[in-house]
């Protein structure tokens, strides 16, 4: 069951409406209520496993943890357990996208042709945006990289989703996510680019980063996939790095109490 919009106010309130790991506070930077230990290793919706975080260190930029509240207040201990996951999940990253590499450019050098450094460092960029998505079992990130290097290719989120599907086996909850997340995220850039003025550049790493947030939330509460990726292709074709603009309540399984 999604956090209540009582329990976030509550958990915002009790932070004083700044950040518990950084202390920055709305409007400079969008606030959100983080669990500390995620619900997917065994968290609970509890206030004590609650937090406000700004979204670059809810994306895990930082591991400093926030000083001690009153009674009811987030687990110290908790705190400093969700930022030893957080160090393991940056060194896995770290240690895939390496994998990834090393995976792609062998594919892509089986073809003769030279890799470029444009090439390089757009597929440094955009894989490293498909790992911002988070991880799938089910998703064979290995299979996917080595196509794009077969046919020279420098983005392989083009071909996670056919490497599901080739598996033949249901997707899980965790692997519809990271594809939906994947896919709003190819729509929202490929409109970017499209809507761009000449002046505006390509979304950078940050932008896609805070992009990738909105749409982790909106999925942890419920928006359906198919209207989550026609939001994204909005976003993009008004410059925005956020989907909050472009969801409504109507969409949002279940409601809030």
């Amino acid at each position: 069951m999604a956090v209540s919009k009582r329990l976030r106010y509550e958990i915002l309130r009790r932070d004083n409406f700044a950040c518990r790991y950084c202390g920055a506070t709305a409007p400079d930077a969008p606030l959100r209520v983080d669990h500390v230990i995620p619900k997917a290793l065994g968290g609970t919706d509890a206030p004590t496993n609650l937090v406000t975080a700004c979204e670059p260190c809810n994306s895990g930029k930082t591991s400093s943890l926030p000083t001690g509240f009153s009674v009811g207040d987030v687990d110290q201990g908790s705190l400093r357990q969700a930022a030893a996951l957080r160090r393991d999940a940056e060194q896995q990253s770290v240690t895939l996208f390496a994998h990834l590499y090393m995976v792609w450019k062998w594919a892509w050098g089986r073809t003769g042709q030279p890799v470029t450094d444009f090439d390089d460092i757009f597929f440094t960029d955009e894989t490293h945006k498909v790992l911002a998505c988070g991880l799938a079992s089910q998703a064979d990130l290995t299979e996917a990289a080595y196509r794009a290097g077969a046919q020279n290719a420098t983005d392989i989120s083009s071909y996670i989703g056919d490497v599901v599907r080739s598996s033949r086996r249901p997707a899980s909850e965790s692997t519809s996510r990271f594809l939906t997340c994947v896919e709003a995220l190819a729509e929202w850039e490929s409109e970017w680019d499209g809507a761009r003025p000449d002046a505006v550049p390509n979304p950078d790493i940050p932008a896609a980063i805070q992009f990738i947030n909105t749409v982790q939330t909106a999925l942890a509460v419920g928006v359906q996939p198919a209207f989550l990726v026609t939001a994204a292709t909005r976003a993009g074709r008004s410059l925005s790095a956020t989907i909050d603009g472009y969801l409504t309540e109507a969409n949002v399984a279940g409601g809030d109490a």
